[in-house]
């Protein structure tokens, strides 16, 4: 299936949202600063969205090659988790040598943990998207793309019980963090193969209605599990309102033509990939240690920017050597 320029835009204005939010995490801003607080947790919130729509665009592309070809279900799931897992190994590898003790911490004393996320957080992304694919093609029921979102929204539910509703009454403690593996990703996955076997005719003002509906939610739920359980809205990676949310998010990719802006943004679609492993590399060799040369006030703007730019400056240039598929370039 074709990629749509609007659907790869939106792939790049999601990375630019992670790589802001990932600043604000690990890039030594302080949060705390009126300037930090102004744009830091509107874009925490924006931010929420992209990971479900990443998830529900590889059920709807990937997803939907499964279920056109169903007898050969194992083989595109072997060609795409052999780069996949590749890419996740080699870029533990790298993470490991940057900062060889936080990857033995992690070994002796978190290796479930290790497993599933890798030697560096945002590594989860890869492992969780391996699990599911797997998972997906091996769903032995009929009617795949039905049974698996009903598979999904059971996990969804544990998950949200043991994570970010873990301190309430219901909440379970399943010393594990439930957006890494199968609890997060696979509903959203089986949303994306639901639309490409459904293809449910959404209008735009439906679309558009959805993606309002679901910030809505994800955003009052958000100050709801703050002032409850004081779980900040900087570090609540997913809630009930997400489904809503990133459907939105992927309706108004989908179900919109491309404008001027989404066809000058689509063709760096090749690089997000390549952008999101590399990042935090440099982050911890770049920007850690000379945020100090920069106001603190100016750096909670540069930040980001210098970050988005290296980002897809190195990812570019490896994708001009051999090693492009290290980048997640073919």
């Amino acid at each position: 299936m074709a990629r749509q320029p609007r659907i790869e835009a939106y792939r790049v204005y999601s990375i630019i949202l992670i790589l802001i939010g990932h600043t604000l995490h690990f890039a030594e801003i302080d949060v705390s600063q009126p300037l930090a607080k102004a744009f830091g947790y509107p874009i925490a919130i924006l931010a929420r969205a992209t990971i479900p729509f990443f998830f529900i665009l590889s059920g709807f592309f990937l997803g939907g090659k499964i279920i056109d070809a169903p007898a050969q279900a194992i083989s595109i799931a072997r060609k795409y988790t052999w780069k996949l897992g590749a890419l996740f190994l080699f870029w533990c590898a790298i993470y490991a040598l940057a900062n060889p003790y936080r990857s033995w911490i992690l070994l002796t004393e978190n290796p479930v943990r290790l497993i599933f996320e890798g030697t560096r957080v945002h590594l989860w992304f890869l492992a969780s998207l391996f699990l599911t694919v797997w998972l997906f093609a091996l769903w032995p029921m009929t009617r795949k793309s039905v049974t698996f979102l009903a598979l999904g929204g059971i996990l969804f539910v544990i998950g949200l019980l043991g994570g970010p509703y873990r301190l309430s009454a219901l909440g379970l403690d399943l010393h594990f963090n439930t957006r890494d593996g199968i609890f997060f990703s696979t509903i959203f996955f089986g949303i994306g193969a639901w639309f490409h076997s459904s293809k449910p005719n959404v209008s735009k003002t439906t679309a558009t209605w959805i993606f309002l509906a679901g910030i809505t939610a994800f955003s009052i739920e958000s100050i709801f599990l703050w002032s409850q359980y004081r779980l900040s809205p900087l570090y609540n990676d997913y809630v009930l309102g997400s489904i809503p949310y990133g459907i939105g998010l992927f309706l108004i990719a989908y179900r919109f033509e491309a404008n001027r802006l989404d066809k000058l943004a689509a063709p760096f679609a090749i690089y997000v990939i390549g952008m999101y492993v590399s990042h935090m590399l440099i982050i911890d060799l770049l920007l850690k240690p000379f945020h100090r040369l920069f106001n603190p006030v100016l750096w909670q703007l540069t930040g980001p920017i210098l970050l988005c730019l290296l980002t897809l400056a190195i990812t570019w240039l490896i994708g001009q050597t051999r090693l492009r598929r290290l980048v997640g370039l073919d």
